[in-house]
């Protein structure tokens, strides 16, 4: 067996363009099928990720559907949460939700539920977080 050889330069290089192609393959997956079952089980697994504690948003996903009779489905919150998303990996969707939360304060977009100021954004991750639990 022959040892191939290359510099930590190239294996980055490589790296990034194979998680870019994957990446790009998933997004055309999805925007052909929106309702594809594993880009919503992708798109769960970066929820429950982003969240130390998914049962408090939950909670509080929750009290802001009653508190203001929300009637967005599932598919209309996902559509909200990831519209925008570049790529489905945890660290694109953290800098994902931190620009958008960004804009909403910079827009003053914010929702008061039982006392807690969220940004629009927050509030809909914790709403789809309860639709999917």
């Amino acid at each position: 067996m022959s040892k191939i050889d290359i510099s930590r330069r190239y294996f980055s290089i490589l790296s990034a363009r194979l998680i870019a192609v994957i990446s790009a393959a998933g997004l055309l997956n999805w925007s052909t099928n929106p309702h594809n079952t594993n880009v919503s089980e992708i798109q769960n697994t970066l929820l429950k990720e982003h969240f130390k504690n998914i049962r408090s948003a939950n909670l509080i996903g929750e009290k802001y559907i009653h508190q203001y009779g929300v009637n967005a489905s599932e598919v209309e919150m996902r559509q909200q949460v990831f519209s925008g998303l570049s790529a489905y990996s945890t660290v694109a969707f953290s800098d994902h939700i931190s620009r958008k939360v960004k804009q909403d304060f910079k827009d003053e977009n914010m929702v008061n539920v039982d006392g807690y100021l969220l940004s629009k954004t927050e509030i809909d991750l914790c709403a789809l977080c309860f639709y999917i639990s």
